[in-house]
């Protein structure tokens, strides 16, 4: 199954998608933009992000609204923390999360790290939202459809947190989108390099959904997964 997604999501053009699908992903940028804007003034200071500008990397960008340079993956990952910093990012109703903070922090550093042009960048969102930020990074730097698998592969093995921090009232919420997001760059960097992930990390039975069925204790419908990434409407109903 992975390898039929990272296929769409390596040949996925801007003309492939909808009007509405334009439309939702120009929103989605000026949204973004507008919430980076207001959380860069707001977390200067930051210790997480005091710490990712004093590395240094080959391929840098700028985090956007702070004027200072990272390696990409570390300025995706300030980014998606930056994006979520005043809970002001949208969020997907579908499937209660924030989509926007690993898919947009990664873009933006992305596109400014590989020099992606703006139809690169709509197809890569629309990626992005639709399948994990691996996949818009990946198409982003127009990996081919085997290494596109394996950046998705990689970084599913890599997710991670858990919900604790709301009853404790604590904050690494943010935390956890900017390392999911950092995560999503630096496997779709790993898959360029050679890297292999597993091939059945969705349905494989120590795979995703096997770990979702025992979250739910039924079985997961998976049999419109594929088609349903092959439309590529993902930012359509944030």
């Amino acid at each position: 199954m992975i390898e039929q997604i990272g296929e769409i999501v390596s040949l996925a053009k801007a003309g492939d998608l909808t009007p509405q699908t334009r439309e939702r992903v120009t929103a989605c940028i000026v949204d973004n933009l507008a919430t980076l804007t207001f959380t860069a003034q707001a977390a200067k200071g930051d210790p997480y992000l005091e710490r990712i500008v004093r590395r240094s990397g080959l391929r840098e960008s700028v985090i956007l609204g702070t004027g200072k340079r990272a390696p990409v993956e570390d300025a995706a990952g300030a980014q998606a923390y930056l994006i979520h910093y005043a809970e002001t990012d949208d969020s997907d109703f579908r499937a209660e999360l924030r989509a926007s903070p690993i898919v947009m922090g990664p873009a933006f550093a992305v596109a400014q790290g590989f020099g992606a042009t703006r139809d690169d960048m709509y197809a890569a969102i629309a990626a992005g939202y639709t399948a994990a930020a691996a996949a818009g990074t990946a198409r982003m730097m127009k990996l081919s459809p085997t290494q596109t698998s394996h950046a998705i592969s990689l970084a599913l093995s890599s997710a991670g947190g858990t919900f604790q921090y709301f009853y404790d009232q604590t904050e690494e919420k943010r935390l956890i989108l900017g390392r999911a997001a950092r995560a999503g760059v630096e496997s779709a960097l790993l898959a360029a390099d050679g890297e292999h992930g597993a091939s059945n990390i969705l349905e494989g039975k120590a795979g995703i959904y096997a770990l979702l069925r025992r979250l739910v204790d039924r079985e997961p419908d998976i049999s419109g997964v594929v088609e349903a990434v092959r439309q590529l409407d993902g930012p359509m109903y944030i």
